[in-house]
């Protein structure tokens, strides 16, 4: 698959399924973003090595967040969902040919 289709796969699925999410960086270095995002708790067999039980995932879209300057959420920047705060505990970017196509962010309740 080529970066730019699983990006527009991700894309409709996120306008289909996702929920409005703010991302709110660390230190205040770049204005808040709203964008869609699928947001879930982890899995039962999922709970595994840092990942506690509350902790959730999240599923986003390189599309909103590059031309806001975001590249990838950080480690310690916020996220707002469902009207509950979460910190990033670990982002990370999943890449085809060395391009994103979607970042998934391991977040904890504050």
């Amino acid at each position: 698959m080529i970066p730019s289709a699983a990006i527009a796969m991700l894309d409709r699925q996120l306008a289909a399924h996702g929920s409005m999410v703010t991302l709110t960086r660390a230190g205040g270095a770049l204005a808040d973003l709203t964008c869609r995002a699928f947001v879930r708790d982890f899995k039962p067999d999922e709970l595994v090595g840092s990942i506690q039980q509350g902790d959730r995932l999240a599923v986003l879209s390189p599309t909103p967040l590059t031309p806001a300057g975001w590249i990838a959420p950080k480690e310690g920047d916020r996220v707002r969902s469902n009207g509950q705060w979460f910190r990033v505990q670990a982002p990370d970017p999943i890449a085809i040919n060395d391009v994103v196509v979607r970042v998934e962010l391991h977040l904890r309740g504050m």
